[in-house]
């Protein structure tokens, strides 16, 4: 036999018939019928729980990732698509070279360069900065005609 200790039930306003509710015992944590999303555990990297179980989900603040904990280490969940896309011309070009900044922290990009007949063209070098910026010099192809796109993709 099992147990059920309740301490409050409200119905959302906009809460209909088979209703799922989380709830924290003040307000509704979330509800199927809310558009708000869920808030999930989160906290640093020195915050990590001592013995978690396998599958428990967190969101790490000191890499800004939500992660988990596979039963023997904990798994960055990442998307690749994690991209910027910029899409810029000649006047863009200071000295043959296009600075972007992708704000994808992240050091470890692929970029492709598309020119304007979407053929990718392979840059003279392209050079990470820091993690939110990087250099690509177009030397070999400028001037450049018509619009052009970089795409940045997080690693």
């Amino acid at each position: 036999m099992s147990l059920i200790s309740i301490k409050q039930l409200r119905n959302l306003p906009s809460a209909s018939n088979g209703a799922l509710i989380v709830f924290d015992g003040n307000t509704n944590i979330w509800s199927n019928n809310d558009t708000n999303g869920i808030a999930i555990s989160s906290g640093t990297t020195a915050q990590r729980p001592l013995s978690p179980v396998p599958g428990l989900l967190r969101f790490n603040t000191d890499d800004n990732f939500l992660e988990y904990w596979d039963g023997s280490s904990w798994i960055q969940i990442t998307n690749a698509t994690r991209k910027f896309t910029l899409q810029f011309d000649q006047t863009d070009l200071v000295s043959n070279t296009l600075t972007v900044t992708h704000n994808l922290n992240d050091e470890w990009c692929s970029v492709s360069v598309y020119d304007n007949s979407r053929q990718i063209i392979v840059p003279t070098a392209v050079v990470s900065v820091d993690a939110n910026n990087l250099t690509i010099d177009l030397s070999t192809f400028t001037p450049i005609s018509g619009t052009w796109y970089a795409v940045i993709v997080g690693g």
